[in-house]
């Protein structure tokens, strides 16, 4: 396999201090993305980064603890994404939805375990 990119593994980290961020930084960021009110480009500017995790722990880049708490992160994302919680991806839940204050104590706590 080639060798990843340092510059990979910089993309997924600023992925996960976006997610980290809070509710009205978060809604800054998708308006200047140009994506509000929709909340998707948080969660696939993770999952872009997100697969090569164990890459970036065997280059010693990453620790374990840190892709635990990465696994943790990836899986609140995905329950989210179930078709019927689709109203979680709009501007308006950051605020309001306990699942977006999960993400952010899970992203604030992956970037602790790096």
């Amino acid at each position: 396999m080639d060798e990843p990119s340092p510059t990979l593994l910089v993309a997924l980290m600023r992925s996960i201090a976006i997610l980290a961020m809070e509710a009205e930084e978060q809604t800054a960021y998708v308006r200047n993305l140009g994506t509000h009110p929709s909340l998707d480009e948080l969660a696939l500017e993770f999952d872009d980064g997100f697969p090569l995790a164990p890459t970036f722990v065997e280059h010693g880049w990453l620790n374990h603890f840190a892709v635990l708490a990465l696994q943790e992160l990836n899986h609140q994302l995905a329950t989210m994404s179930e078709e019927r919680k689709a109203g979680l991806w709009h501007a308006d839940a950051l605020t309001t939805a306990s699942e977006w204050a999960r993400v952010r104590a899970l992203a604030r706590a992956a970037i602790l375990a790096v």
